[in-house]
Order: C-alpha cells, then structure tokens, then sequence
C-alpha cells in the first residue's frame, strides 16, 4: 500500500463496542509480529504471545478467518491490547513516516497604547516521514512508545492509545508529543493488515499533547504580520474616532459657552422685561 505525503486523514468507521472474538491478532516470532494469515499453520508459525509468551497455534476458523491461540492454555488477559500496541509501534517503525495531527497556534499582537488584536494560525494534519525511531526509549525517567526526529532534527515523541491513554505528567514534561488513539478500532480492520496500517499512519484519531513545532514558522510569522498590519490600521481607526469624538465635545462645549456668555448679556433686559410683565 502506498502512502502519500499531506494525504487527507479518512474517517475510521463509527466505533462500537469490540465481541474480542480475536484473542491475540498477532504473533511473535524473533522480535517481530505477524498476522496469522503471514505464517505457517499450527505450531508451524514458531509464534508466541506478545502478552505472555506462551506457544500460539495458528488456526482458520469455519468462515476462513485466519487467528491465533494459545497452545495448551487458556487465553491471556491483555493479549489483544498488548499485539496491537506493539503491531503499531512496528507499523510505523517500518513505514518511518506518519501523519502529524492538526494543530493551531494562538497568536497575539499589543500595541504601546495597550490595543490588543488576537487570532489563530491553523495546520491540517501532515503526512511526513520521519528519521531515528526508536522504540520504548528512556528520556529521563518517561519512556515513550516511539522517539523520533523529523527532517527538521526536531524529535518528536508519539504514545499509542489502545487501553490507556497518556497520563501522569508525561504530556507536561515532553514537548512534541502527540497521540494516536486505536482504542475504538473494529477487529475487522485490525485483523486486516493493510487497513490496520492506513489507521496507524493516516486515519486514527490524533492529538498533541504539546507542540512548539510550529511556533516559529514562516506561516506563523507571516499571520502575526498580518495582524500587526492590522493592529495598526486599528490604532489609526481608533484614533480618528478619538479626535471626531474629541471635536464633538468640543464644539459641544463651545455652544453651552456661547448660551452662557448670551444668557449673561441679556439677564438684565430679561429682568426687566418680567418685571413689566408681572
């Protein structure tokens, strides 16, 4: 299967609860995983539990379904959460590339006079490949999923989310990191290689945690610009309405100073007058 840069994350189908009719989706064998339907049949596929590592039996069920058991004991619990974690770190140990999640970067812009104009730069998930992967590497005393650098020699960390998703203050402490979630993943496209692949890479569901990745940007430099090029026309704007409101006060003021000085002239003759009057 090919997969394109910037291609357009597609929706996983509608999440539902899993039957777990597949026990364990992958096998082990001399380091790696494999489906069952990739290795021989029986004990023949050397494969053990990524879980436990008992033996595993592969087998085909009555509709053709190829599947993994174990051999002479009962099914693990954690079998299935444990080979699909571990299946998506190798996917894209493999592929050395993956889809960036979405992000935005909130941008702020004040002028002397204290007027502030805000805005956000948007970025759509990104396909890109990816260098130095590591897997379940120490930084400090936090062990991501996968460690790995883009070609801008920024790392980036990515946490896989099958049964539990990051917690504690790893998400504080590690910039760039982000996460897939395969939590709700129908065992139709787990059990299904290439679709499995195509989830991991482009369509799951994503997030960063914490992103300075595009903080200083081109994109991002370019649409403070636009609104300190903004911020400015708005200074101006805002400094006309001050003089127009400024000169209407005034002239305002200057009419209630003519009545003044006009009702002082005439208070005499007006007293007159009333008092002819009364």
């Amino acid at each position: 299967m090919e997969y394109l840069p910037n291609a357009a994350p597609k929706s996983i189908l509608s999440p539902s609860s899993r039957s777990q009719e597949i026990k364990v989706p992958f096998g082990e064998r001399d380091g790696r995983l494999y489906p069952p339907g990739h290795v021989e049949r029986g004990l023949g596929c050397r494969c053990t539990c990524p879980e436990c590592g008992a033996d595993l039996v592969a087998k085909r069920s009555s509709r053709g379904l190829a599947f993994f058991a174990h051999h002479d004991r009962t099914e693990c619990i954690g079998g299935y959460e444990t080979a699909l974690h571990r299946m998506a770190k190798q996917i894209i140990d493999d592929a050395k590339s993956v889809t960036l999640p979405e992000y935005s970067v909130r941008v702020q812009v004040t002028s002397p006079e204290g007027i502030t104009l805000a805005g956000t730069a948007y970025f759509q998930p990104h396909y890109t490949a990816i260098h130095d992967v590591r897997q379940e590497s120490r930084i400090e005393r936090w062990v991501p999923d996968i460690t790995a650098r883009l070609k801008t020699r920024a790392t980036i960390f990515i946490e896989i989310y099958v049964s539990h998703a990051v917690d504690g203050d790893k998400p504080e402490k590690l910039d760039n990191l982000f996460e897939i979630d395969l939590s709700t993943l129908p065992e139709d496209t787990v059990s299904d290689l290439e679709k499995l692949k195509e989830a991991v890479l482009i369509s799951a569901p994503r997030k960063w945690y914490r992103c300075s990745l595009y903080d200083d940007l081109e994109k991002v430099e370019k649409f403070r610009q636009s609104l300190q090029e903004r911020l400015a026309a708005e200074k101006e704007k805002i400094l006309r309405e001050k003089t127009m409101k400024e000169a209407v006060l005034k002239r305002e003021a200057d009419i209630e100073n003519n009545k003044s000085r006009m009702r002082e002239h005439y208070a005499e003759p007006l007293k007159n007058l009333e008092y002819m009057l009364t």
